[in-house]
């Protein structure tokens, strides 16, 4: 079987070509070095490197237990149970390879996390030996090569083979389809059948059904792989004849392959359900009704939304619907999705990888997409060599042009993910075929530029795709930044208008692609490989330019602006009107848009009329679940779904539910609200207590008078793990919320000068709430101590419209350094708030409370308890702290109104 390379033209008739063995030593050599690199940097990055071990993460667990389910079984009597149901949505395949790889320890599938991080390592690497493969048949051994290291380095290919997710498994088994479909492409004759040439199309046939139980949307791959399959058999290359045997047999033989994992699944389904399916039902209805919701912009959302009768509905309704509520919404919506699906390199946890941050794994994703950009155009329909000419103009064979359709088809297949929900996880499996190509372009850029020292074309592709990169990295963004040698700087996509920003692109991209066009003259001196290059820069044409011309709101949200305080000093003051409208009773709070944890009164003051406010914040997380619905299981016992979710998810970020970004809520003193309300303005300070830098957000403006602020009460895990707006750290989970403009004037002071903020406005607001109880607020209860104290929570004192606040205050002495203590003394303790009670059966109980981050010099919070709706009684508060040196203070206070949920105003 012969590669592309070795070919000396395609209309040899079918005479054996003689193998080099020296050549075929150099390039298993080749392979063997470029899979010990992949593999040593896969190894050394789960074992190696220091990060959490996201391993188990998320729906890694579901796929665990179903690993572990199959270990149990009893094979020689099987039955199973309603608990299996969910194994027909998780799909089969990949719990079966995690069994599989633990039965060398003979061991618990629990206990063999190590073994599955190995094996998928393992995998992955010789995921990246066939890519390099692939790009030998279709291109040349120096194309594959390249390919290949591009894969070994790719990040989203090394991160997450540290996680026990079936894209790994199923990018694999996809790129092993994916060599036998371009292997059986490009044998020239019966002559060079290896003896086994049948078994690679049963082999072909199992991997497809493996990889439709694993992703269901590959059953498209099955289909298109027969045809493909018939193609290559039905056509000598010899004589234009059809060769219907061959294409017959071939097809029966993958039909063979496809029997061999499909009739024992159909068995099991029939057994275990009584129905018969031959796609994994990755619950799409729901999927395509968050994807199409633009009330949501596409991502679940905390409150859920209202899916009821969904399944009854077809997928056309479905999107028909969506459309309707809101066009202009849906579109962009629409818009927004390439942006989602390909921007970052799957990474939700933002995860580095030994030295390379987010950032540089961002960095070298994106100019993997821009290559293949330049690949699609120049890689398809030529074979560029890097010295000359020469293989542009030679015929490129039908079997190379089948697998060219093949990669193309790849690519093509994860497109639907557009319609459903769309994240960078759907990417993984897609991004084979995208470094093909990528490699491909970079063989073909250096030939351009080598062999037309004169022309203009390949040095302006050059120059404007880099200024591309650079120009659309919002990362490289800068803040307004104030103190010490910093100016003041904002980077200049940002905080440019939507209009320029998208006529600057657009022009960018017009000139790349203007600068392909009149590159394909110089690759080859055929018309007609020259006019299908020009097709694909046309395709490019009307896909890309939409996403460059109108905004997508999945780069951020439109022009907010960032401002750092990094000097003990510096001040922000800010000036508003307090116009309060309703005559009711209200509870006043201050709310304050903060991130990564830089609680407001902990790196800066804040002063309201000149007065200091002291009251401990609340995060606008804890105030969103609904106690009602407390919920309990074997694992974590009882706990609240919104917090508990986000908490999983920010464990794996090594992060805590405050570190989030969201609003914090700061109740106002009854003094402080009388005087606002009779002064009817307010004066805000912010003031810059440490060296630590503190971000502080602006809001963007809108036309007719109005501004763009993050939605308060709606929240999305989503939206904040796998977002792209912002590869320093996560997305903001908010969505966007429109309000009328307010007439704020904010200055600066830093340095001894003064200088006023034209057209910036904080997001610092005050928001009046009307109270649904009218008894006085008060403190219930104080206690305070170190290591571990417990607060006793009087429930009988709350009546209705009444929610509990617990104030948590974490200090050290003034002289004491806490985080050279921990890292040396304590470094696997943490700190731990918990709720407990008895129940109404005797049973004590208890709930995980997950909002204090690492020790801090100093830290004070406020959670909101909504102990009215959980029947029992002695309910405790308590916290226990890893520094005997800390001091706690626990207090509790009776709050006569919800700060989200209860009518309110806002300023």
């Amino acid at each position: 079987m012969e590669s592309s390379l070795n070919r000396t033209n395609s209309h040899d008739a079918g005479q054996a070509i003689p193998t080099n063995s020296k050549s075929l030593k150099g390039n298993v050599t080749n392979l063997l070095y470029l899979f010990s690199a992949a593999l040593a940097l896969r190894i050394w990055f789960n074992f190696g490197t220091e990060h959490v071990n996201s391993a188990t993460a998320s729906d890694a667990s579901e796929y665990l237990r179903y690993a572990t389910a199959l270990s149990h079984l009893n094979w020689s009597a099987l039955a199973f149970g309603p608990e299996w149901k969910e194994f027909v949505i998780t799909g089969p395949a990949f719990p079966f390879f995690l069994w599989l790889c633990s039965l060398p320890t003979a061991a618990e599938v629990n206990n063999d996390i190590d073994v599955f991080l190995v094996a998928q390592s393992i995998v992955s690497s010789l995921t990246v030996i066939f890519i390099a493969l692939i790009g030998k048949n279709l291109w040349s051994q120096r194309t594959g090569i390249t390919a290949g290291y591009l894969a070994a380095v790719y990040p989203a290919f090394i991160v997450n083979c540290g996680r026990l997710y079936s894209e790994t498994f199923a990018t694999f088994i996809e790129v092993a389809a994916l060599l036998i479909l371009t292997q059986t492409a490009t044998e020239r004759s019966k002559g060079n059948y290896l003896s086994w040439h049948w078994l690679k199309y049963v082999v072909l046939g199992a991997l497809l059904v493996v990889l439709q139980l694993t992703r269901s949307s590959m059953i498209l791959l099955t289909v298109a792989a027969f045809l493909f399959v018939f193609i290559a058999g039905a056509k000598t290359y010899h004589l234009k004849q059809i060769d219907w045997r061959k294409a017959i047999v071939n097809v029966a033989l993958v039909f063979a392959g496809c029997l061999t994992v499909l009739a024992p699944w159909l068995l099991f389904e029939q057994t275990a359900f009584h129905k018969l399916t031959l796609v994994v039902d990755r619950v799409g209805h729901y999927n395509l009704f968050v994807g199409t919701n633009s009330e949501i912009q596409g991502f679940l959302s905390y409150p859920y939304p209202d899916g009821r009768g969904i399944e009854q509905k077809s997928f056309g309704q479905l999107v028909k619907e969506a459309y309707k509520k809101g066009p202009s919404r849906f579109i962009k919506l629409m818009l927004d999705k390439p942006a989602r699906l390909y921007k970052f390199p799957w990474n939700d946890f933002r995860t580095a990888i030994g030295p390379v941050s987010m950032q540089m794994q961002v960095a070298f994703h994106q100019i993997v997409l821009l290559l293949a950009i330049i690949g699609l155009a120049i890689a398809i329909p030529f074979v560029p060599n890097i010295n000359s000419q020469e293989d542009s103009d030679k015929e490129i064979s039908r079997g190379q042009t089948l697998g060219k359709a093949a990669v193309l088809l790849i690519i093509a297949l994860n497109l639907p993910y557009l319609a459903f929900i769309t994240v960078p996880r759907y990417n993984l499996m897609a991004m084979p075929a995208l470094i093909l190509l990528a490699a491909a372009a970079i063989g073909a850029v250096i030939g351009l530029l080598r062999n037309n020292n004169l022309a203009k074309a390949p040095k302006t592709l050059g120059l404007t795709t880099i200024f591309l990169f650079i120009y659309l990295r919002d990362d490289l963004r800068a803040p307004f930044s104030f103190g010490a040698a910093d100016s003041l700087s904002l980077y200049f996509v940002q905080g440019t208008d939507l209009l320029t920003r998208s006529l600057f692109a657009t022009f960018g991209l017009l000139t790349l692609l203007g600068s392909l066009w009149f590159c394909l003259p110089l690759l080859t001196k055929s018309g007609a490989k020259a006019n299908i290059g020009k097709a694909f820069v046309a395709l490019l044409a009307v896909a890309l330019l939409p996403l460059t011309l109108f905004p997508q709101r999945a780069n951020g949200r439109p022009q907010e602006g960032l401002i750092t305080l990094s000097t003990p000093g510096e001040k922000l003051v800010g000036r508003f009107p307090v116009a309060k409208k309703s005559e009711s009773s209200s509870s006043w709070f201050l709310l304050v848009d903060s991130d990564l944890g830089q609680l407001p009164n902990q790196q800066i003051e804040i002063q309201l009329n000149g007065k200091s406010v002291q009251t401990p914040p609340m995060p606008s997380l804890a105030l969103l679940d609904d106690w009602h619905y407390l919920k309990k299981n074997s694992t974590v016992g009882n706990y609240l779904e919104c917090a508990y979710i986000f908490d999983c998810l920010s464990r794996e970020a090594a992060l805590r539910n405050s570190d989030v970004r969201q609003w914090f809520a700061i109740p106002i003193n009854a003094e402080l609200q009388t005087q606002i309300e009779k002064n009817k303005a307010i004066v805000v300070t912010i003031i810059q207590k440490t060296t630590q830098p503190t971000t502080l957000f602006t809001a963007a403006s809108l036309p007719n008078n109005k501004q763009l602020l993050p939605s308060r009460n709606v929240y999305s895990w989503e939206k904040a793990f796998y977002g792209v707006e912002n590869d320093q750290g996560l997305t903001c989970p908010r969505y966007d919320e429109v309000i009328p403009k307010r007439s704020a004037t904010w200055t600066i002071e830093a340095q001894g000068k003064r200088e006023e903020l034209s057209g910036i406005d904080l997001n610092i607001r005050l928001v009046a709430v009307e109270n649904d109880s009218t008894e006085a607020s008060n403190v219930n209860q104080k206690v305070h101590g170190s290591s571990n104290v417990a607060l006793e929570l009087d429930q009988s004192s709350l009546s209705e419209g009444q929610l509990m606040a617990v104030h948590i205050d974490l200090s050290y002495p003034s002289d004491y350094r806490p985080e050279a203590h921990i890292m040396g003394n304590l470094s696997g303790a943490k700190p731990v708030l918990k709720l407990h009670w008895v129940d109404r059966a005797g049973v004590k109980q208890s709930m995980d409370m997950p909002w204090l981050s690492k020790p801090q010099s100093k830290l004070t919070l406020s959670l909101p308890l909504d102990l009215r709706q959980i029947t029992g009684s002695q309910f405790s508060f308590s916290c226990s702290y890893p520094d005997k040196n800390c001091h706690i203070e626990l207090a509790s206070s009776i709050l006569n109104c919800h700060p989200l949920r209860s009518k309110q105003e806002l300023f």
